[in-house]
């Protein structure tokens, strides 16, 4: 029996679009870190200058990736019932949806100690904290790969989506695993983004779970008594 969504269900799907105008704000108003070869004095002074602003765009992105596996949950339910059992492909996209979520977290945990602990610990320390906030990329390469490669497919597949935004998903899965990845992951913010808004605004209709057995058929009438 069909039940229709509730206000908060129907709004679930722009948890995508919140995270993507998050980043992108995010992404122009973010420093770049020095180099991994400059200088320990270089590190230090650029903590130092911009450690509220580090810190404070670090909570934000935080709070930002919270509505990414928001978002990410509630794509998967769709491709899910798009894809029917078991689920193979939509359940790689949301295995993909956690990893990136871990490598972005990564990055963003990184930046916020080396900008909270400027001045009170060694500056080799910060130094240190910021080259592997530079380094630590692969969780999240691989994560924007499995994400995007795994939805894309599962939407070529199965619908659900536009074939054309699967294709997009498809060349940004692979393109994830070269030395451009990090366009990849930007491609990827972006594509949240018009998903999200997609899907809102062309709700998908209830599918039969293909592992669900059939309906049983009615009994037979009872035979007539013989004359």
């Amino acid at each position: 029996m069909d039940r229709t969504p509730s206000r908060w269900e129907r709004l679930a799907p722009l948890t995508g679009l919140v995270f993507a105008v998050a980043f992108i704000v995010i992404f122009f108003i973010g420093s770049d870190t020095p180099d991994n070869d400059d200088k320990t004095s270089k590190w230090v002074d650029f903590y130092s200058k911009h450690d509220t602003r580090e810190i404070a765009v670090s909570i934000a992105a935080t709070i930002a990736m919270v509505f990414f596996v928001w978002f990410a949950g509630t794509l998967r339910a769709r491709l899910r019932a798009a894809e029917g059992s078991p689920g193979r492909l939509s359940n790689t996209m949301f295995g993909g949806a956690i990893l990136f979520a871990v490598g972005a977290l990564l990055f963003i945990a990184l930046d916020f100690a080396a900008a909270d602990t400027v001045g009170d610990v060694p500056p080799q320390v910060t130094q240190t904290i910021g080259v592997l906030d530079n380094e630590l990329f692969f969780p999240l390469i691989a994560g924007t790969s499995l994400f995007m490669l795994a939805a894309g497919l599962c939407v070529l597949r199965a619908g659900s989506l536009p074939r054309w935004l699967a294709w997009i998903a498809v060349v940004a899965g692979v393109v994830a695993l070269t030395p451009v990845g990090f366009f990849a992951f930007l491609l990827s913010i972006v594509w949240v983004g018009v998903v999200s808004v997609l899907t809102y605004l062309r709700p998908a209709t209830p599918a039969v779970d293909a592992a669900a057995p059939p309906p049983a058929a009615p009994p037979p009438p009872p035979a007539a008594p013989a004359v």
